[in-house]
C-alpha cells in the first residue's frame, strides 16, 4: 500500500520561497528605478525651466536697456552684480505703455534676485526697490562684459565695467543651478542695443 503525500517537502518549499524572493526583488528594483528615475527627470526639467525663465527675463531687460547720458550711463556691472536703466511694459485697462526703471540683478543666499525701482524712483538711489526671486538653488551667477577693441576687430571680455570708457555691446550671463541631484550650468550671450557706444 502506497502512502498519499498531499503536502510539500522542505526542499520544494525552499525552492518556491527562493523563486518568490527573486521575483519580488526584481519587481522592487524595477519599481525603485522607475520612481527615482522619474524624480530625477522631474528635477532636471524643473531646473531647465527655471533657468530658461530667468535667462529670458534678463535678456528682455537688457534688450530694452538704454543709457542715461553719455557722461553718466547708469550702467554698472561687475562679476556678480549688474544694474542698468531699462523699459518695461506697464499693463492697464487702457492698454500697455512703457515705463522706465532701474533694474539690478544679484545673487542673494542661493537666490537670483531682480530688484526694480520704477519711474521717478528709478534715479533715486535711496528709494526702495521691488525685489523678485527669479530662481532658487543658484550655485553661481557670473556676468562678463564684451567691449569692442579700439580697432573694432575683436571682443575684449571684462569682469567689471569700473573705469571703462564704453558701454558693453555684449553681455555673457552664466547661471549654475541645482535642484536635488540635478545640476546644470547655463550660459547666454545678450547683444545690447547700445552697441559699444564710446563715451
Amino acid at each position: 500500500m502506497q502512502k498519499d503525500n498531499a503536502g510539500f517537502t522542505l526542499v520544494e518549499l525552499l525552492i518556491a520561497s527562493t523563486i518568490l524572493v527573486i521575483v519580488l526583488v526584481v519587481i522592487y528594483s524595477g519599481f525603485r528605478t522607475g520612481v527615482f528615475g522619474s524624480r530625477d527627470i522631474a528635477h532636471t526639467v524643473d531646473l531647465h525651466q527655471a533657468a530658461m525663465e530667468a535667462l529670458e527675463r534678463i535678456n528682455i531687460d537688457l534688450r530694452n536697456s538704454f543709457i542715461y547720458t553719455k557722461k553718466n550711463t547708469k550702467f554698472f556691472g561687475d562679476k556678480e552684480h549688474m544694474s542698468f536703466l531699462s523699459l518695461t511694459d506697464k499693463f492697464s485697462e487702457d492698454g500697455n505703455s512703457p515705463e522706465y526703471c532701474f533694474i539690478s540683478y544679484e545673487l542673494d543666499n542661493g537666490k537670483l534676485i531682480r530688484a526694480v525701482r520704477k519711474n521717478k524712483a528709478s534715479l533715486d538711489e535711496t528709494a526702495d526697490a521691488e525685489r523678485d526671486e527669479l530662481a532658487d538653488g543658484v550655485e553661481d551667477l557670473t556676468f562678463s562684459y564684451g567691449i569692442s577693441s579700439s580697432d573694432a576687430k575683436e571682443i575684449l571680455w571684462k569682469e567689471s565695467l569700473e573705469g571703462s570708457s564704453a558701454v558693453p555691446f555684449l553681455i555673457q550671463v552664466r547661471l549654475a543651478l541645482r535642484n536635488g541631484k540635478a545640476q546644470s550650468v547655463f550660459e547666454r550671450n545678450v547683444a545690447l542695443p547700445l552697441s559699444g557706444i564710446s563715451l
